[in-house]
């Protein structure tokens, strides 16, 4: 009777485990919400609505885009016309006023949205000097206006931007951190199942 009720704890137990690895291997996308997926950066698959297998060592979700607002937290370094470096830390919010015409729009593009996100911001420093980063331009206001002007087209709207944290990096930069615009080759970042 003794060996039964340890064995029946360790079934239970082994059924914990077995659901926690699970649990990070399966997704769910909430109503009105579509995740773009990439494995290896390249285009895996777009999903809707419900569960899905997401392998979380060669996936990655490149985009969202909810009727509901999606917040974007991002870091990247970018070059002022008078060629300083700047790394800004950022959050963007917006949502999708129609999702089947913003995938549409993002496809025909071959663009994601944190792609046109990082090219607002660069638009953005790029049209300021060092002196207007450091004392005299609002950047929140700047580039809202930016983000708001460059994915109206994809039917986004931009409800929230916020500079968390500004940082200068002189006048030398390693490649590999300055943001580089997209260049599409051809192939497409956005399609469907």
């Amino acid at each position: 009777m003794e060996a039964l009720e340890e064995f029946s704890g360790l079934i239970i137990f082994g059924v914990i485990i077995f659901i926690v690895i699970l649990s990070q291997y399966i997704k769910s996308v909430p109503p009105n919400t579509i995740l773009i997926i990439d494995r290896n950066t390249h285009y895996l698959k777009t999903k809707r609505r419900g569960l899905y297998f997401f392998n979380p060592k060669t996936d990655k979700i490149t985009t969202k885009i909810s009727t509901s607002p999606v917040t974007e937290n991002v870091i990247n370094t970018y070059k002022t016309h008078d060629d300083c470096y700047y790394r800004l830390q950022y959050s963007v919010v917006y949502n999708s006023t129609d999702i089947e015409m913003t995938i549409s729009s993002l496809q025909d593009s071959k663009r994601s949205v944190y792609d046109i996100i990082n090219c607002a911001l660069e638009a953005t420093v790029a049209s300021l000097s060092r002196n207007d980063m450091n004392y005299k331009v609002d950047i929140n206001e700047v580039a809202f206006k930016q983000l708001e002007y460059m994915l109206e087209p994809f039917y986004i709207d931009v409800t929230g931007f916020k500079l968390i944290s500004r940082n200068e990096r002189g006048a030398q930069v390693g490649a590999e951190e300055l943001f580089r615009k997209h260049v599409s080759r051809g192939d497409n970042p956005v399609g469907y199942d």
